[in-house]
This record gives structure tokens, sequence and C-alpha cells, in this order.
């Protein structure tokens, strides 16, 4: 009966030793997984501040084009209208001579 109780305490005893194992093996994956869970969070973060950088990187660049786009339409609009004003100021002159011409003559 001795023997029973002491195979029965051997297997209690082995029993509580695979427990702690057991144990132990879920508290490393469960490290593991926290650290792998880090990191990837850490890299999604730097992908994802590095896509935003991108972004307005590129949406810099579009604004710059876009801006220098309109000064050149502004600059070519200010010389036709320039040019217009000064076409259409030289006809009015030259009708306005002719009109004086016409009513007073030419003396």
């Amino acid at each position: 009966m001795q023997e029973a109780l002491e195979k029965i305490q051997q297997a209690e005893n082995h029993n509580q030793e695979l427990l702690a194992l057991a144990k132990q093996k879920v508290h490393d994956y469960h490290q593991q997984q926290q650290a792998t869970l880090a990191r990837l969070q850490k890299e999604y973060k730097a992908e994802v501040a590095r896509f935003i950088q991108e972004k307005e990187a590129e949406e810099t660049n579009k604004l710059a084009a876009r801006k220098e786009s309109l000064a050149s339409e502004v600059a070519t609009m200010k010389k036709h209208l320039a040019d217009s004003y000064e076409k259409n100021a030289q006809a009015a002159i030259a009708q306005v001579i002719e009109k004086v011409l016409k009513t007073y003559g030419s003396h």
C-alpha cells in the first residue's frame, strides 16, 4: 500500500511539473506574441507615417505645379489684356482723330 501511495505521489509530482512546464510555455508564447504584436505595430506605424509623408510631398508638388500654371496663365492674360488695350487704344485714338478731322477739317 505504501508503494501505491508513493507512486501516486510521484505521479502527482510529475503532473505538477508538467503543469508548471505547460504554464511556462504558455507564458513564453504569450510574451513572444506580445513582442511580435509590438514589432508589427511599430512597423505599421512607420509605414503609415511614410505613406502620409509621400502623399503630403506629392500634394505639395501638385500644388506647386498648379501655382506655376496659374501664374503663367495670369501672365499670359495680363499680356493679352495689355496688347488688347494697346490695340483698342490705338484704334480709339485713330477714330477720334478721324472724327475731329471730319468735323473740323484739317487746317
